[in-house]
């Protein structure tokens, strides 16, 4: 019903007495028996305090508003009588509730009742505390301290038997002085809950009141209807918008991540949690509400911890589209009852056979019963698996701290933090053994590997993962990447090429987008795999495939090469995916590879072709690109990428080691990027050999050092002083002196005379690459500045290892 009552005007002044005054600020709010304003009160010594003002003023009585302010009833001035009686009785018996309730310091204490403007007014002091629509919480863990506060005060009046009926916003002060503490007020509303059949109306505010409450159904209101209220509040501070009845369904969902407070820190049972509070709280329907305000405080507590971005716990990386997953049903259900009974699942087959699809599918269909799902790719072992893929909120590595000491260190915080609610999926765990695997597996979570090797040996459980053999549920693969519509007898043709390349699934999507993208008819294609395999007819296809049912990767190679090929990339392309192919295992941005070839400008243009036909991987989330292992190793051994055949992103690299990172995480980043890159790159120019100086150990500082000398001209023997620097650098690193000892270490002297060496080295090549003065100044005085430095550090830091007698 339409709410036609007329507030009093804002600067409307009332007098008390000689001395005593109240001015209205503003209308506070409503309720069904008065309406509540925001104003200033002189004292009988003409100070001023801010107080609020609740005006008997029933909604159901049809009441005029003067222009002098005065109430005059419209007919039956009985009723208003008997409202104000009930409305001075209700200031008696809630000054009494708050004194016995235990509320002294939780409820705002009406000081005063007053008649003016032919009906009654109770004053109500609010020199503390900030109106809740106006204070902003300062963190998503202060609002639900705020939201736990509320409840433990409504608590109170339910364990007392009595009603509040109007929780909002305005009905709350916040104390910002004692973030834990806030203090009710109320509009006349707190009812015992026997005495709810005797109320003329029921007081209601629109957005935050329980339906049935707002519907005036009076026998369903209950400790129920309150609990809606503060499930309705807090979604209105989370939101910042009135809960509507899309938000009030057992099947609602909530967009957290447009929320107040958000964070990436939070863990996804936060997000789990704060979902079952709003559905406990906000349901239309009673029945599945929380009718213990016990339990309410109970869930805050919980999301309370759970809101402390502070606190340490294991960081979800998951991430997952479903949308291309076909068949597999046995295999999730084997994995289910396997992890219902033990830690861990190994999940073995050769490469793209779908492996890691099937272990995100099972994490993707099994997201409930887990907090938190990790997802890290093994690179190089155990130990940088955990360092650098299993991320723990509030643990990072301190620039002191060595690699080893930092993986000991997290391993023990994961024993700690991990729960077996937690999930680890490890991938391309493709190696015989790892010395640290079995340190990685004593913390409690549950763990899936995929791996092309066989750990049944090693007591592990273990599913052997085949082609999906059932041709409907393969072809639904392929129909899934690509949705032309065929003839009967290209459809026949899509069987044969699946037939042929014997179910693996990589490889079926691979020819699915290059269909789909070159729009060739899958009969042309089928006949060119046959003769790429140099094979003459069906029938032989048939011999062969009879002869060995069980699919080896030298097959899986095999056509993955032929359609490589069949795919005729161009030589630009060739040298983009070759040059990719060198980054083994790694994960590299997609706009930091188009810098590092930015030699080459097509190279976005030909990623997307790339990307588009299945070639390359590109998250588009973290914006990241990377080639299946499969397509990597194919490409690596195929294309051989030398410093020759990818000259732009030997370049490109050269330059990106040439400056140095601004902080300490981006060299270390810097440093294993350019290491495994240097590994699997070969060379003969002097191109290659400045990259084996920038990133290389002695090993490719010796490769360098040969091309230089072979080379003999003015850049060469600049670049030879350069690699005696670094050597000297290298040398001084490697000084291990115990300061306990009494004798000046042998050892250390030889180390000396080294460094002493290679600065000669380096002032010899200097001369030869070039007798310009200012060259030989330039480069003989940051050469004897960077040892002298060296030195100097040392001795510092020898010094302060020295034992004081």
């Amino acid at each position: 019903m339409r709410d036609m009552r007329i507030a009093l005007s804002n600067g409307y002044e009332m007098k008390i007495s000689e001395n005593q005054r109240i001015r209205i600020a503003d209308e506070a709010g409503r309720g069904a028996g008065c309406i509540v304003y925001d104003a200033i009160y002189w004292d009988q010594m003409q100070i001023k305090h801010k107080i609020r003002v609740r005006e008997c003023y029933p909604a159901y009585i049809q009441l005029t508003r003067a222009a002098t302010g005065e109430l005059l009833p419209s007919g039956n001035p009985e009723k208003f009588e008997k409202a104000k009686n009930r409305f001075t009785d209700a200031y008696k018996r809630n000054t009494d509730i708050r004194n016995t309730l235990g509320l002294t310091n939780s409820t705002v204490n009406a000081v005063d009742v007053i008649s003016c403007n032919h009906t009654v007014y109770i004053l109500l002091p609010m020199d503390e505390g900030i109106d809740y629509r106006y204070y902003e919480d300062q963190s998503l863990q202060e609002l639900f301290r705020h939201m736990k506060s509320l409840a433990q005060i409504i608590l109170k009046y339910h364990q007392k038997g009595y009603l509040h009926l109007d929780i909002k916003p305005e009905n709350v002060l916040i104390l910002p002085e004692t973030p834990e503490h806030v203090i009710l007020f109320d509009f006349d509303s707190v009812t015992a809950i026997g005495e709810l059949q005797k109320n003329a109306g029921i007081p209601y505010s629109d957005g935050f009141s329980a339906p049935e409450q707002m519907q005036g159904k009076i026998k369903k209101i209950g400790f129920h209807s309150d609990i809606y209220s503060i499930g309705a509040m807090l979604f209105f501070l989370l939101f910042g918008r009135k809960p509507c009845e899309a938000d009030c369904r057992i099947a609602s969902s909530y967009s957290f991540e447009k929320m107040r407070y958000g964070s990436k820190k939070y863990q996804p049972k936060l997000y789990k949690m704060l979902d079952l509070f709003l559905k406990k709280t906000l349901s239309i329907a009673m029945a599945p509400r929380w009718h213990e305000m016990q339990k309410v405080i109970d869930a805050l507590d919980e999301l309370i911890k759970l809101a402390d971005i502070n606190d340490v716990y294991l960081l979800d990386s998951f991430q997952y589209n479903s949308a291309c997953f076909v068949g597999r049903q046995d295999d999730l259900e084997e994995i289910n009852e396997i992890l219902a009974k033990n830690q861990l699942v190994f999940l073995s087959g050769i490469g793209g056979i779908g492996k890691t699809e099937l272990a995100k599918q099972y994490a993707y269909r099994h997201r409930t019963q887990y907090d938190t799902v990790v997802f890290a790719v093994y690179e190089k072992n155990i130990e940088s698996l955990v360092r650098d893929e299993i991320g723990i909120n509030q643990i990072s590595c301190e620039e002191d701290e060595t690699e080893r000491d930092y993986f000991k260190r997290k391993i023990e915080v994961l024993k700690q933090a991990a729960t077996p609610k937690d999930l680890i999926i490890i991938d391309n765990f493709d190696v015989d053994a790892d010395e640290d695997l079995e340190t990685l597996f004593a913390c409690p979570c549950k763990f899936i590997i995929t791996t092309r090797k066989d750990f049944r040996d090693y007591n592990y459980e273990q599913i052997n993962v085949d082609r999906i053999k059932d041709i409907q549920e393969i072809l639904n693969l392929f129909y899934t990447y690509n949705s032309i519509p065929y003839t009967e007898k290209e459809n026949e043709a899509v069987r044969q090429l699946i037939e042929y390349v014997e179910h693996h699934t990589m490889t079926v999507e691979l020819i699915a987008k290059y269909l789909r993208n070159t729009e060739i008819s899958p009969e042309i294609l089928y006949q060119k795999f046959l003769e790429k395999d140099g094979v003459t007819n069906t029938q032989e296809v048939q011999i062969r495939q009879r002869k060995d049912r069980k699919l080896r990767s030298e097959s899986v190679n095999s056509h993955l090469k032929i359609l490589f090929d069949i795919s005729g990339f161009d030589v630009i392309e060739r040298e983009i995916i070759a040059s990719l192919s060198l980054f083994d295992g790694i994960r590299i941005s997609r706009s930091q590879f188009e810098i590092l070839l930015c030699g080459i400008k097509e190279t976005a243009e030909k990623l997307d072709g790339f990307i588009q036909n299945g070639w390359v991987i590109w998250n588009k989330v973290t914006g990241k690109i990377s080639l299946h292992q499969v397509i990597q190793d194919l490409i690596y051994h195929e294309l051989v990428p030398d410093a020759d055949n990818c000259r732009h992103i030997v370049a490109g690299m050269n330059e990106y080691l040439s400056v140095e990172p601004e902080v300490y995480a981006q060299h270390d980043i810097r440093e294993k990027m350019a290491a495994i890159f240097i590994k699997r790159l070969t060379g003969n120019n002097m191109s290659y050999a400045w990259l084996c100086f920038r990133a290389g150990d002695e090993e490719k500082l010796q490769e360098a050092e040969k091309i230089c000398l072979g080379q003999g001209d003015t850049e060469a023997y600049d670049l030879l002083q350069r690699i005696e620097r670094k050597r000297i650098k290298m040398v001084n690193d490697s000084i291990e002196i115990d300061w306990s000892a009494t004798d000046y270490p042998e050892s250390a002297m030889q180390k000396l005379d080294e460094m002493a060496g290679h600065l000669d080295s380096a002032a010899a090549y200097c001369r030869k690459s070039s007798e310009n003065p200012d060259y030989l100044v330039r480069e003989y005085f940051e050469m004897a500045s960077e040892t002298s430095d060296m030195l100097d550090d040392r001795v510092e830091w020898c010094a302060a290892d020295v034992p004081i007698p």
